[in-house]
């Protein structure tokens, strides 16, 4: 069986095509996030994701993926359009797309990367963070905050002070976080391992498992301020596109360590992708017995 799964996320849209002795993901930049401080999706945001799901969609026709699956993170999860947009995405591409509640996005990204096992995980995409820790196999805590790379860019532009009190005061909502092993995962950990790493090319095998280390994260964060988008956008590692939120989720990153009394985090490329796509077969199963 091979299985097409794509996630609208704030600042991403990716696929990942899985099964049949294939195994692979797909990323393009459409910042669905940007501007949404009104509360809505922009229409030239919603027609870039469009776009790309359409490119995906083939894609995966191509792949001749048996069973293909879509879903939606925070920025359609909390937008005043959000069900106008899927409706959109139904209507001409034919996907249903399948809108994760906060609980459902962090249980997806946990079982990605941990699969079963205990750690805890954390998640920053454009529009939200979440933070879920695991403890015998039970959910020890869980909680999503709406508070991103995106969104902290909209709100603050690149001043570090700024986005630092934001940030702060944003992630307060997150109270007492657990200690515990914590796994990093989203766009802002692998770029950020990649750009740790002075990639030259982007290589998984590279960026998984690579451990980001908080004196050394707190530098780069400083680094990433002092220089300008287009000036970042000429650093080894980063994905273009990038250049103009990347420092606001290695602030965020920064500050969820502090909160959690954490030294170093391990970056994992399993994220919510896989995390989901288990989900699902699980279903597929229990429904037949």
């Amino acid at each position: 069986m091979k299985y097409a799964v794509m996630d609208i996320g704030s600042n991403s849209v990716r696929l990942m095509i899985s099964g049949g002795g294939v195994s692979y993901k797909l990323s393009e930049i459409t910042r669905l996030a940007l501007g949404m401080g009104g509360g809505s999706i922009r229409e030239e945001q919603a027609d870039k994701t469009v776009s790309a799901l359409s490119r995906f969609l083939s894609r995966a026709k191509e792949e001749r993926a048996d069973k293909i699956y879509c879903f939606a993170t925070s920025a359609v999860r909390t937008a005043n359009n959000g069900a106008e947009f899927t409706a959109r995405i139904k209507r001409e591409l034919g996907l249903t797309v399948d809108v994760l509640s906060e609980e459902e996005e962090a249980e997806a990204g946990c079982l990605g990367a941990l699969s079963g096992k205990d750690g805890g995980v954390i998640d920053i995409g454009g529009g939200s963070t979440e933070i879920q820790v695991m403890l015998g196999g039970r959910r020890l805590y869980a909680k999503s905050v709406p508070v991103g790379a995106v969104r902290v860019t909209d709100a603050c532009g690149q001043n570090e002070a700024l986005a630092d009190r934001f940030i702060k005061e944003k992630l307060a909502r997150f109270g007492e976080i657990p200690k515990a092993a914590y796994t990093a995962i989203g766009g802002t950990a692998i770029n950020l391992a990649a750009m740790l790493s002075e990639l030259k090319e982007y290589d998984p095998k590279r960026t998984d498992g690579y451990i980001i280390e908080r004196e050394r994260l707190f530098g780069i964060k400083r680094r990433l301020y002092e220089l300008t988008p287009a000036e970042r956008a000429k650093l080894s590692g980063l994905q273009r596109g990038r250049e103009e939120i990347i420092a606001a989720g290695a602030g965020i990153l920064c500050a969820v360590m502090s909160l959690a009394g954490a030294n170093s985090v391990t970056v994992s490329e399993k994220d919510n992708l896989e995390g989901y796509l288990k989900r699902k077969i699980k279903c597929q199963e229990e429904q037949t017995l």
